[in-house]
Parts: C-alpha cells; structure tokens; sequence
C-alpha cells in the first residue's frame, strides 16, 4: 500500500492507529460493564479518527496516486455533522442511565446521514454513469467545502449548548434528592465538556484564520491539536470511573417548572422509581389552592422533618439521600420534596449541609477541634471529604472553617 512517511503523516498516523484501538476498548467496555455512554464514546472516537484522515493520508501521497486518490475524495471521512449528536447523546448517557435512545431520536443524525447519500450520489454519478469526475472535475475535495464545514460549526455549537445544559440540569436534580451532591459533580463529564469547548474554540479560530480548508499544511496544526484531544477524551473515560447514582426522567413541563421522575440506582443495578415535583430552577416559591389546602399535612410533615435532623441527627449520615429519607419518615419524595422546598425555602441538599454546619460550629464552640482534627469533627457531622466541606462551609458562612475558629478568638 502506498505510503510516504513523512513528519505530517507519521504523526497523525499514530492518532489514527491508537484512535481505532480506542474505539474497540470503549465499545468492548461498554459490553461488559453494560454502560451505554461508552458506546457513544465509542462512536465519538471513531468519527474523530476518520475526521484526521484526509490529513493523514493527504500528506501520505494519496491526493497524488490513483486509485489511492479517488479513495479519499468519494469515501467520505468528515462527518462534521455527527460528531455534535454523539457529544449530546454520550452526556446524557453518562449522568443519566435511566435515559434510553428512542426510535424519534434518530431525527438527530438525518443530517448526517444525508451528507453520506449525497457523498454516494456523486460516486455513483462520476463513476457509474458519467464516467468521468463531474462532480470532482475542479479537483476539490468536498469532504473539504466551506458550506460543509459552517454547518458542521452550527451542529457542533448547537449540540454542545444542548450537553452544556443537561448537565446543568442534572446538577439541579442532584441537589434535589442527595445531601452529598457537592461530590458528585462526576468531574470527568465537566472535564469533557470543556474538552469539547476547547475543540469548538479551536476549530472557531482555525476557521475564521483560514477560511479555505483546501489549503492543506496550514490546517495541518489543527489537526494534530485535534488529535491530542480527542486521544485525550478518549484515554481518560476509559480510565474514568465517573457515574451517575440515580437516573431521571421528564414526565412534563409547564410555566412554572418541571416534573421530573428520579430513579434511585441501587447496588444491585435495579431501578426504584420514585416522582416529585419540581418548579422553576427546581426549587418551589409559590403557592396555589392546592397548596393551602395540603397545609396540614405539609406541616405536619415538617415538624416530622424537623425532628429528624434536631433530634435523631439523620445529617450525620454522609450518604443520606431523599429517597432514603422519605422511607424513614414513611412518606414518599414526591411531599417530602414539596415539604423542603416550600417550607424551608431551599433545596435538601443545602437543608442538610446547613444542619451540618450548624453541628460542626457547635462542637467548634465545644473545643473538640483541641482534641481532633477538623476534619474528623466535619466526618462526624455527615461531610465525607475535606474539599467538600470546606467548600460548603465557606458557600454557607462566607469563611474558610479556620477563619470561622479566628473569629471565635
């Protein structure tokens, strides 16, 4: 087979070999460990290593040798307009395992799809009837137009906002229904996420620096910049052990917020399902005839809340969660959700991190922290790392915990 190794090719020829075999360990991960967000990952890599090709190969002599060169320009390698969907899908995957693709989902790569048709409709056409290169007669590689690449910018924009913003709302969701949401930010997801910004600025950048893709060692550099982060996406999820430990569901949306349906992932891999409501940025601040008329009931189940965490300490729990909770107290989360929200004003994870704060400063006032560290004494009021509670402390009192003690002196 022809190839000229040069210093262009052999580089990206070492991306393109290790991107294939990142593709294979993903998809084999994803089969053992039944995750779906590692196929998707899967799929992702392997887009990425056919998007370095034309580069690859460019520089390799295949542009100048037939049929090396008809290879490349009708078999397309860049699906600028793929590679946004599966950014989209793989988040929603990864944070939320409850979520399953759909048959309507598959609306979201018809343009890709199209772009692969209309790449066989020339082949067939210059190959097969014509007979001669119509289509590829100025010598261009479509898989290299402007118009394809603008729109590959607009589909990669829109579905990174989409991922950016379901993230958000899975953040929202945690505080809702974990005490110790603070630690599971699963930090790999935010990492590729701002992988996939730096990739998006970067390809931004190139483009508007060299508006003509057909110049070929100048946008060589992106794509060796290209490749490094997409080996580096996907070399740290496959050592990543980043997951979500509930699922979650949209049952509807309206003006004032969204009903959503949390599902509690449970050791054994089973799904206990349980709905609350939630409004605006998931937390409750009006009141309807509804409302009055459950105002019994909803204060009765907060003085039964209210006895949980100043009398039985259930905060001291470092992985109490809402679920859990709503069993103790043998109420569903559905009205201990509506309970923390409109009777307290808050989300339960910050009701219970407020409590913990208030524990750790009275045994501050005690002097237990002359006797043990500050980080056994926020291990006993419910905090189960030391950034998490430092961060905590310092959102909730506007201090550092060591400043806290400065200010009793």
């Amino acid at each position: 087979m022809h190839f000229h190794f040069s210093f262009y090719s052999s580089l990206l020829l070492i991306f393109f070999t290790h991107g294939l075999l990142f593709t294979v360990l993903l998809f084999r991960k994803g089969w053992t460990t039944g995750q779906h967000s590692f196929y998707w990952l899967a799929a992702f890599t392997f887009m990425c290593t056919l998007n370095i090709t034309p580069w690859m190969l460019g520089h390799a002599g295949w542009y100048s040798v037939q049929p090396y060169r008809d290879i490349i320009m009708y078999f397309p390698t860049q699906h600028f307009l793929v590679l946004g969907p599966l950014i989209f899908f793989y988040t929603r995957s990864l944070v939320n395992p409850a979520t399953r693709f759909r048959k309507i989902d598959l609306i979201h790569f018809v343009p890709g799809t199209l772009y692969i048709v209309y790449s066989l409709f020339m082949f067939i056409a210059d190959k097969l009837i014509l007979q001669q290169s119509f289509f590829y007669a100025d010598g261009h590689d479509r898989d290299l137009d402007a118009w394809y690449r603008i729109a590959g910018l607009l589909s990669f924009s829109c579905y990174l906002f989409l991922s950016l913003r379901y993230y958000a709302m899975f953040r929202q969701i945690a505080l809702q229904v974990l005490s110790f949401a603070d630690d599971l930010s699963l930090p790999w997801i935010k990492h590729f996420l701002l992988a996939m910004l730096a990739m998006q600025a970067m390809d931004l950048t190139f483009f508007l620096l060299f508006p003509d893709w057909g110049s070929f060692t100048s946008k060589w550099w992106y794509y060796l910049i290209f490749s490094v982060l997409f080996y580096y996406v996907a070399f740290t999820a496959y050592t990543s052990s980043s997951k979500s430990l509930f699922g979650f569901r949209i049952i509807s949306k309206n003006d004032e917020g969204i009903n959503v349906q949390v599902l509690d992932v449970a050791e054994v891999g089973q799904l206990v399902t349980e709905q609350f409501a939630a409004t605006g940025l998931f937390l409750s601040a009006s009141t309807s005839a509804d409302d009055v008329q459950d105002s019994e009931a909803l204060l009765a189940l907060k003085q039964k809340l209210q006895d949980a965490l100043e009398v039985d300490r259930v905060f001291e729990d470092e992985n109490l969660t809402l679920s859990g909770l709503a069993g103790r107290l043998n109420t569903n989360t559905s009205a201990l959700s509506r309970v923390v929200n409109k009777c307290f004003r808050m989300n339960f994870n910050d009701l219970i991190n407020s409590h913990r704060i208030a524990a750790f400063q009275e045994r501050i006032k005690l002097g237990h922290h002359h006797t043990i560290t500050l980080l056994a004494i926020a291990s006993e009021c419910g905090f189960n790392s030391k950034t998490t509670f430092n961060r905590v402390f310092k959102r909730h009192t506007g201090i550092s915990p060591k400043q806290y003690i400065q200010s009793l002196k």
